[in-house]
Formats: structure tokens, sequence, C-alpha cells
């Protein structure tokens, strides 16, 4: 019984840890460049991703929500017929715009 209470207060740091985003086929070859880089692109659209900050009272680490808004972006970049991301916002409250172009 003891061992389950421990187990039960640590479930939601060991969840705010772990990543449940799914990756699309072909969403590993979509490059994040800098705004810089992307302006011999031709620009598809933009998408506004949004992931989970926090999880309860837990608080996610901000590489952790960085990842998930790239891997959400990237996500939508093949859905929308893009090759490239770039983040046109900074990230607030788990929410993020990237711009999507065609480059290669």
């Amino acid at each position: 019984m003891k061992y389950k209470l421990i187990f039960l207060a640590c479930l939601p740091v060991l969840l705010a840890a772990c990543s449940f985003i799914p990756q699309s086929p072909g969403a590993d070859r979509v490059l994040l460049l800098p705004l810089a880089r992307v302006k011999t692109c031709t620009e598809i659209g933009q998408t506004k991703v949004q992931v989970l900050d926090r999880i309860g009272f837990i608080t996610r680490r901000g590489a952790s929500i960085d990842r998930d808004l790239q891997r959400v972006a990237k996500n939508n970049a093949i859905d929308m017929g893009g090759d490239t991301i770039s983040a046109l916002t900074d990230v607030v409250n788990g929410r993020q715009t990237f711009g999507v172009y065609k480059c290669l």
C-alpha cells in the first residue's frame, strides 16, 4: 500500500517528462530553420500549435515544451505540403506560431 501511494505521488512528475505526440510519416525530414534562412523559400502558410505547458500542478520543462511544439508543427507542415518550418513567435503558455515553407 505504501509503495502505491509513493508511485501515485510521483506519477505527475513522470508524465510531465514524457511526450505523447506521435510523429507523422515524413515529419522527420522537415527542417526547422531560423526565419532569416527561409527568405528564398516559398511560404505555404502558418500553423498555430499548442501543447500542455503544465500537467496538474506540475510545470513542464521549457525544452520538453519546445520539442513537442516543433513536433506538432512538423506534423502540420507535412499535412500542408511543406518541408521546412520557422518559428514566428515565442512560446507563450504552451502556444507558438510557425511559418510553413517549401524550400527543397
